[in-house]
């Protein structure tokens, strides 16, 4: 469950900050990735309220932001790629994941022990250093 969380708020994250605004922003104004995002952000908070007793909340360190770094320029990267417009200003982008990132990562980190997994077997591409091939 906590891998299943991540992917959903990392790619409601990535929508929000790498696509391009003025091509894409009526996908990062719709409904449908404001309710993933909610929903997602709900069963995270529920799921460690229940496992935990409250919600996770380690401190965050210089190598998760730039795990999270990495992260969002591989997906840029990957975008880009296939062609997707992307974010003219692809700093502030990096900037606004990571703030994003931040707000439900902590929780992640927390619930994943939890289920018996490891940070690293759940964010699996955050800690390759290297974007996963397709599929993989």
């Amino acid at each position: 469950m906590s891998r299943v969380l991540l992917i959903a708020l990392d790619a409601t994250a990535l929508v929000r900050t790498a696509l391009d605004q003025r091509e894409l922003g009526w996908l990062q104004e719709s409904a449908a990735l404001t309710e993933l995002e909610r929903t997602s952000s709900l069963l995270l908070r529920t799921l460690n309220q229940n496992f935990l007793g409250h919600s996770g909340a380690p401190a965050e360190s210089a190598q998760s932001r730039e795990r999270w770094r990495l992260r969002y320029e591989h997906a840029l990267q990957r975008l880009r790629t296939a062609g997707i417009p992307t974010r003219a200003d692809p700093e502030a982008g990096a900037r606004e994941y990571m703030e994003l990132r931040a707000n439900w990562e902590p929780d992640i980190e927390a619930l994943a022990p939890a289920l018996g997994f490891r940070i690293e077997q759940v964010d699996r591409a955050g800690f390759s250093g290297r974007p996963r091939a397709a599929g993989g």
